[in-house]
């Protein structure tokens, strides 16, 4: 009746629908008893206090528009406990807010805002309490195999024991199924030799497909990136969850801290599809940003063009061919910070140091990061967002996609003016700098929400107020003459 796929993906997040839908109903009621129990009249309550189908069904409408009911691709039966919370939250204070500022002269006594705050968590805690009871209940249909979430595990060569135990750990505590492997080897007899070897390195994508694989875990996947990519370019990624792991612990760059496999770090390309709710939250706020940001940008042009030209002559403005979302190339705009010819021997980044094809003027445009202020337009034209991965030439992303084998996934969504690889890494120098940073890319397309995008947002000007006092400090204690 139903496709397994669907059992493992949506029937969870229709259960919890449901669940929500009718559990609303029942406290609504619950709530309009409390209410009329308090004997006030019609008249002393700005609101209608009877039941309505429609209240619930408001919700279920904002939790799903929100991907409320989405469920996680690595955790069979899982919903999100957390953005239903927060619109709940978000509710009630909204109410709040509503009754007493612009009811003032209702009368509404403090104990039915209250039993409104008592209901709002009431329903909270139940909404909880559904998704951990079909969340265990998925657990133990995977425990006892009714339902499973086959892993292929793909390697060049054997990873450490040790390391390669954490990941049998991960799939055994999780109750996973492990299919087999595809690998360049054989596993050594001595060490669990019941695991199948399915085919070579190369026929991951069709053993995939064959045995109907759900996670696929590759070891070892710096060493033959290309090879890997191909792999990539093969599996559906749209439906299968992929984890690029080292081949040891001590290859992990700890320090990065990316998806994880109970303790262990991976790099982790998550199926997943942006809800209707975080699209359009994120465009007002690219919207409600980039147009006092051009604003600004106006007010500035005129000193910013004259130091520019006073410093090299030439155009104020930098165009250059940037690739977007998909891939397709749009125009991006900065203030100039080099000199014309700067490029005259081909696409160059910018060099560690003391770059002589930088301007004076372009030395604080970089530092400040104030070169980027014309790329408000491009916000609000849509080719960019406020935060994304940065944009990069088609002549770069060619090398990238050789070096790195999940650079495509980067282009999914929108480039930004500002991104979580650079307030973490900064400005790259060259390619392998740029491979190194493209990896907080792909955390931050994992874990895409409008909180990331404020907190990132918020990070971006501690880290440009840094740099300007962290230099303007250092700069000074070096030029201060010894006393004698």
């Amino acid at each position: 009746m139903f496709s397994k796929k669907f059992i493992k993906r949506g029937l969870p997040g229709l259960i919890t629908l449901v669940t929500d839908f009718l559990t609303g109903v029942l406290i609504l009621n619950i709530f309009t008893a409390l209410v009329i129990s308090t004997n006030l009249t019609d008249n002393s309550l700005p609101i209608d206090v009877s039941p309505k189908i429609w209240i619930p069904f408001t919700f279920i409408v904002v939790f799903s528009i929100f991907g409320s009911y989405k469920t996680d691709t690595s955790i069979v039966g899982q919903v999100s406990i957390k953005r239903p919370l927060v619109i709940l939250g978000l509710f009630y204070l909204t109410t709040l807010v509503a009754i007493t500022y612009f009811e003032p002269t209702s009368g509404v006594p403090s104990r039915f805002l209250l039993k409104v705050l008592v209901v709002t968590l009431i329903y909270a805690a139940t909404i909880s309490i559904n998704r951990l009871l079909i969340h265990l209940i998925f657990t133990m249909l995977l425990k006892t195999n009714i339902l499973s979430h086959k892993v292929l595990l793909v390697f060049h060569n054997f990873p450490s024991n040790a390391y390669f135990k954490e990941f049998l750990r991960y799939i055994s505590v999780n109750n996973l199924t492990l299919s087999g492997y595809c690998g360049t080897e054989k596993i050594k007899p001595d060490f669990h030799p019941e695991i199948p070897c399915l085919g070579r390195f190369y026929n991951a994508p069709d053993i995939v497909k064959e045995y109907s694989i759900d996670e696929v875990i590759i070891f070892n996947h710096s060493q033959k990136t290309r090879q890997t990519e191909k792999i990539l370019t093969e599996i559906n990624t749209e439906e299968v969850l992929v984890r690029l792991a080292p081949g040891s612990i001590e290859s992990i760059p700890i320090q990065i801290g990316l998806s994880h496999l109970t303790e262990i770090p991976v790099v982790c390309i998550r199926p997943r599809s942006i809800n209707l709710g975080y699209k359009l939250i994120k465009r007002i706020l690219d919207i409600s940003v980039a147009i006092p940001g051009l604003i600004f940008t106006a007010i500035t042009y005129p000193f910013l063009s004259w130091k520019i030209r006073r410093n090299s002559p030439g155009p104020v403005l930098f165009k250059q061919q940037r690739l977007g979302k998909n891939g397709k190339q749009f125009t991006m705009y900065k203030f100039r910070t080099m000199h014309v010819n700067a490029e005259e021997n081909g696409p160059q980044l910018a060099a560690k140091g003391d770059d002589r094809r930088i301007t004076e003027i372009g030395r604080f445009l970089r530092q400040t990061h104030m070169d980027e202020l014309p790329q408000f337009w491009n916000i609000l034209k849509g080719e960019m967002s406020l935060v994304g991965p940065r944009p990069e030439r088609a002549y770069f992303a060619s090398q990238l996609e050789k070096e790195t084998p999940y650079y495509k996934f980067i282009l999914q969504v929108k480039p930004g003016l500002t991104s979580l690889g650079m307030i973490k890494y900064g400005y790259a120098h060259n390619v392998n700098e740029m491979t190194e940073r493209l990896i907080y890319d792909v955390i931050y397309i994992n874990n895409l929400s409008i909180i990331a995008d404020l907190k990132i947002i918020g990070s971006t000007f501690v880290y440009i107020l840094k740099k300007i006092f962290f230099r303007q400090v250092v700069r000074n204690r070096f030029n201060q003459k010894p006393s004698t």
